[in-house]
């Protein structure tokens, strides 16, 4: 009798039902959902890095957060090259440290460097400093991962 009732007060109202959210996880028995593990992102053919310039160093961090060196930059602004210690990369005669990393990432992306990046130390040098490393220059490179 009661369900009458609601229905008739939700009609009278204009309330329309409306469906429960769909669930994030994949369907298991009895109907109940499963949450999902955090083990998808780790399955995925590509990782995101960073790159950044400090004090005349390259420093690239991981999506874990790991930061290593990976090269040098020398110059001035007019005038910047750039030395890498992964895929033995260079490059001069940038404008701007903007061209610069986006010579760097562009580079990168030519060179599978997974397999180097995990050998390389991490920078404690840089994390004892407390260093906020988002606020200097930087850009995302999204690279594929070593087979």
């Amino acid at each position: 009798m009661m369900n009458v009732l609601w229905r008739w007060l939700a009609r009278l109202l204009g309330i329309r039902k409306q469906q429960p959210f769909a669930s994030p996880g994949l369907p298991a028995e009895r109907g109940r959902a499963r949450p999902r593990s955090g083990a998808d992102a780790l399955v995925s053919p590509w990782r995101i890095y960073r790159i950044y310039v400090h004090l005349s160093h390259l420093l690239l961090r991981n999506e874990k957060g790991k930061v290593v060196d990976i090269g040098v930059v020398q110059g001035t602004v007019p005038d910047l090259s750039y030395q890498l210690s992964i895929g033995n990369g260079s490059g001069k005669g940038f404008e701007t440290l903007a061209l610069l990393l986006a010579d760097v990432s562009e580079r990168m992306q030519n060179t599978q460097v997974e397999s180097e990046f995990l050998r390389l130390p991490d920078c404690g040098a840089f994390k004892s400093m407390d260093l906020d490393l988002d606020r200097i220059e930087h850009i995302d490179v999204s690279l594929a991962v070593d087979e």
